[in-house]
């Protein structure tokens, strides 16, 4: 998908970087999410990583009425990008602001970043596990295809799979 369609988005939201002061906005919008992604608050990768990408930038949310730091998110993105090897570690989208273009602008937002050629890699739900279907959809109609299985399970030990998307060089 063309990036300009994905930063068209039909819903209202500013995708910014995320600050520390966003941090119980972060811990909250985990809390909504972990019926369907599993334990976050308490899991210290889940922490780690939120931490290390707010202190490289790369965390970025969209706030609620676009407002300052520390209020409530509406979705968020935890980026990650060592060696030019980028990977979305994390998104969610608040129950009650999904199917208005938030995910993807998120995801437009933290691509903007990447120098092509570039393959960028997310970890999500496993084929069989029902709770991806919507992931795994959102992740095929912006442009991401699957790959192969990860070694990586889920809390409770479910499969998670790789999917990738190809940037080509601009030239």
């Amino acid at each position: 998908m063309p990036k300009e369609e994905l930063l068209a988005g039909s819903g209202a939201g500013l995708v910014v970087r995320s600050e520390n002061r966003d941090l119980s906005g972060w811990l909250i919008l985990a809390a909504v999410v972990e019926p369907e992604l599993g334990s976050l608050v308490s899991n210290p990768l889940f922490h780690n990583t939120l931490l290390d990408c707010l202190d490289r930038g790369t965390a970025y949310c969209i706030r609620e009425n676009d407002g300052p730091a520390g209020s409530p998110l509406m979705g968020g993105l935890l980026f990650t990008s060592a060696n030019n090897e980028p990977r979305i570690g994390w998104l969610a989208v608040g129950p009650e602001h999904r199917r208005q273009g938030l995910g993807a602008r998120l995801v437009a937002h933290a691509l903007s970043f990447v120098t092509p050629p570039v393959v960028v890699e997310v970890t999500t739900f496993g084929p069989r596990d029902p709770r991806g279907v919507a992931a795994r959809a959102f992740y095929r109609r912006i442009g991401f295809r699957p790959g192969e299985i990860s070694n990586d399970r889920g809390p409770a030990g479910e499969s998670r799979q790789e999917w990738r998307l190809n940037i080509p060089d601009r030239k």
